[in-house]
């Protein structure tokens, strides 16, 4: 039997989700509605919709838990599921990276035990590596321009800026 040996500098070199996911994902409350929910994903770069109830996750939904039965006054919580969205900080970014793959996700949601969203873990469309802060930071700053010079959004990152609903987790100061 062969034992691979992991150096001490090899475990400060492996990368946790913690190390790699988005600390600032917008987020919305748990009286948000599916029509708030139809809103976000008319921006391609939104996979995923975070719904909570102060710092709990109560759910993440996906696109295709938005079925035309689904009225857009109806709570938005009532969809989607926690069970394969979400994952641990302590997780190996690799494997998470992997397992991404596999499945054809591009968002998962970093969870602590107890059920408090830690963050939100980004697989980039070209399935290389995870989103940073900086990119998001990048794309609210493009559209921010946008609306104060009314000039179309031409950088890397568009999309459309969220409702009244959803915020930052945190402070980005």
């Amino acid at each position: 039997m062969t034992v691979a040996l992991i150096t001490e500098a090899d475990a400060n070199c492996m990368e946790t989700v913690a190390d790699v996911m988005v600390r600032h994902p917008k987020l919305c409350h748990e009286d948000s509605t599916v029509g708030d929910v139809r809103q976000l994903f008319a921006d391609d770069h939104v996979h995923a919709v975070l719904i909570m109830s102060g710092t709990r996750l109560l759910t993440v939904i996906d696109r295709a838990d938005l079925g035309p039965e689904a009225t857009d006054s109806a709570p938005a919580a009532r969809l989607g599921r926690l069970s394969g969205r979400v994952t641990a900080p302590t997780a190996p970014a690799d494997t998470a990276l992997q397992q991404m793959i596999a499945a054809n996700r591009r968002r998962l949601a970093v969870v602590g035990p107890d059920g408090t969203l830690l963050g939100l873990l980004c697989l980039k469309r070209s399935g290389t590596g995870f989103c940073s802060d900086e990119n998001v930071h990048q794309r609210q700053r493009e559209h921010l321009q946008q609306r104060i010079t009314g000039a179309p959004v031409t950088g890397q990152y568009q999309g459309r800026p969220s409702d009244r609903r959803c915020t930052p987790i945190l402070d980005h100061g």
